[in-house]
Parts: structure tokens; C-alpha cells; sequence
């Protein structure tokens, strides 16, 4: 499992993070696990 380059990668994630505390804004991740199956390609 990657995340789709388009939407950057974990490094743009760590900084978009660190910007938005710097920021006082906090972030909030929705994953829906039970949307996900073992056999998904």
C-alpha cells in the first residue's frame, strides 16, 4: 500500500503537519477501514 504520488508523499505529509501546528491548526485523519478489503489491488 503507497500513497498516490500525485498527492505527495510522507514527507509532504510530516511537513504539511508540522506547518499546520506551527500554525495552531490541528489535523484530523477520517480512515474508513471497513471500506478496505485484504483482496483489494
Amino acid at each position: 500500500y503507497e500513497i498516490d504520488s500525485r498527492f505527495g508523499d510522507m514527507n509532504d505529509f510530516d511537513e504539511l503537519v508540522k506547518k499546520a501546528k506551527d500554525n495552531e491548526i490541528e489535523i484530523i485523519m477520517d480512515m474508513v477501514f471497513n471500506h478496505s478489503s485484504t483482496e483489494h489491488e
